[in-house]
């Protein structure tokens, strides 16, 4: 269960990162918000689809590990 709740906490903490950089992006002039928004969409690709429930449902208890 530690292990399910550590990677809830890591999804949603770069699910934050993503989210303030967006916003941080915004007050950027044009030619640098593409740029940024360029690389944040690279970042995002290479982590992969991050969904803290369906990793909770994904983790198998000790009865299911019978």
């Amino acid at each position: 269960m530690l292990s399910a709740i550590k990677q809830w906490d890591d999804i949603k903490r770069i699910q934050a990162f993503f989210s303030d950089a967006e916003s941080s992006v915004s007050n950027l002039p044009e030619a640098e918000r593409c740029i940024a928004m360029d690389k944040l969409a690279e970042a995002r690709e290479l982590v992969g689809e991050l969904d803290p429930l369906q990793a909770l449902l994904e983790w198998k208890g000790p009865w299911e590990r019978l």
